[in-house]
């Protein structure tokens, strides 16, 4: 944004913080592993673009700031329902793999809004969730048998390192170390978002208003070595509170949002990273290196307060 990188934006919801990534300004969390971002789509009612010198309503930025405002319920109920369903029947299969595999993925949700009390007191809400069964196209370099068998020979103790890796899938020359190896794994991701806003106009003048959003993202994701499969479990829960109060010449906005993000990624068993972590051979897609990880601080998840007030004459 205004010839900036990436991280030197900044995202809002209603006015507040709301980055996906407590450690850099992000719509996804950490290695965009949630599909829903920030909010669900169906709870947006309008996006707001500044860019350039950021004024101190803004404030917090360097290049400049998306704001995403959220639907308020009104004197008049209104709701949707919706579902996205993909499967494998008209998708492509990728050019490297002899089979395509089965794909199952469901988006589905719906939104509700109305007056708890006319003219006074209202709310909406969204929920949204998904679904999603698939086979992600996993490629790289395996050892060949005939290597193995050469290793094993002279170190017995390779052994259960060897057996990590599957076979190759493509032709493999006389004598070499390595060869191509592409299949289908399983890949599994699911959430469930709810949005939830509520507007209380006390007077003319005068009107109090709260979000809340939730999200549970969690996905598992293959790898060329199937005991070393990536799971990304993620947490998040934000709010903002507003009070707004005009009069004729003059105007006063005063908010503050909470930020909370957690995520936790697990790769492979403790024990085969124990006994592997510093076996390396040339030409060979190792990738079973890494351990657990956690993106978050404290005790249990990157919280971000936030209070902006502002007075308009």
């Amino acid at each position: 944004m205004n010839g900036l990188p990436a991280s030197a934006f900044r995202l809002t919801v209603d006015g507040t913080d709301a980055e996906g990534d407590p450690e850099i300004p992000s719509l996804g969390m950490y290695q965009n592993f949630n599909i829903i971002k920030t909010v669900s789509l169906e709870a947006i009612s309008e996006v707001d673009v500044s860019k350039g010198i950021p004024s101190a309503e803004v404030a917090n930025t360097m290049s400049g700031n998306v704001n995403i405002i959220t639907k308020r319920g009104t004197n008049q109920f209104h709701g949707s329902l919706f579902l996205n369903n993909q499967i494998e029947n008209l998708a492509a299969r990728n050019q490297f793999a002899a089979t395509k595999g089965p794909v199952v993925f469901n988006q589905f949700g719906g939104s509700f809004g109305g007056p708890i009390i006319r003219n006074k007191l209202f709310a909406f809400g969204v929920y949204e969730g998904y679904r999603q069964r698939a086979f992600r196209t996993i490629s790289g370099n395996v050892p060949t048998a005939q290597f193995r068998e050469r290793a094993i020979a002279a170190v017995p103790a390779y052994k259960p390192f060897f057996d990590l890796f599957p076979l190759p899938t493509t032709a493999t020359a006389a004598n070499a170390i390595t060869a191509f190896h592409v299949t289908n794994g399983s890949n599994a991701a699911q959430d469930n978002h709810a949005v939830t806003r509520v507007d209380y106009q006390i007077t003319n003048n005068m009107l109090l208003g709260g979000r809340y959003t939730r999200g549970r993202p969690s996905e598992v994701r293959p790898r060329i070595t199937p005991a070393n499969e990536q799971s990304f479990s993620g947490l998040s829960e934000a709010g903002t509170a507003n009070l707004i109060y005009s009069r004729p010449t003059w105007s006063s906005e005063s908010r503050v949002g909470y930020n909370f993000n957690d995520v936790l990624r697990l790769q492979i068993r403790g024990d085969l990273f124990n006994a592997f972590n510093h076996t390396s051979f040339s030409g060979i897609d190792m990738n079973i290196r890494s351990g657990n990880f956690g993106r978050f601080t404290g005790t249990r998840g990157a919280r971000i307060v936030q209070l902006n007030a502002r007075l308009s004459f």
